[in-house]
């Protein structure tokens, strides 16, 4: 904590997965060792005003899939080191349990191929992507 307005947040995230040949076609790696360092600057106002600034860098290797004619051929060796940069907005309503919050993810559009481990919660966008959310606490 940087004082009582921001905040400075820092992680390391490493996963090492291999996957049998029936769950490499169905993931798209049948190797990988993915290491991500996000570290983000978060700014809270008394009045309810959320501000957000976000670096990860990503490094990733693995064993991928290469597709000829639609269907997937052998797995061929890959490796990648990117970064991102992710900035939001929010607001909290005052008296009232709920916050509004705009982002934009990768929002320098850096384009790299980013095999995701869990393609359902995805937590690295390869394309500029807007999000907006709005949570209440019940």
């Amino acid at each position: 904590m940087l004082g009582e307005r921001v905040a400075l947040n820092a992680a390391i995230d490493y996963e090492a997965l291999h996957r049998t040949q029936l769950a490499a076609n169905l993931d798209g790696f049948s190797k990988i060792q993915l290491l991500q360092a996000p570290i983000a600057l978060r700014y809270f106002d008394p009045n309810g005003l959320l501000g957000l600034v976000r670096t990860t860098v990503v490094r990733e290797q693995g064993q991928f899939p290469t597709l000829t004619t639609g269907a997937v051929g052998p797995f061929t060796s890959g490796r990648a080191t990117f970064a991102t940069v992710d900035m939001g907005i929010g607001w909290r309503f005052p008296g009232r349990p709920v916050i509004a919050t705009f982002e934009v993810q990768n929002l320098l559009d850096s384009h790299f191929h980013f095999q995701d481990t869990d393609p359902l919660a995805p937590r690295i966008f390869a394309r500029r992507t807007f999000l907006g959310r709005v949570t209440i606490r019940l």
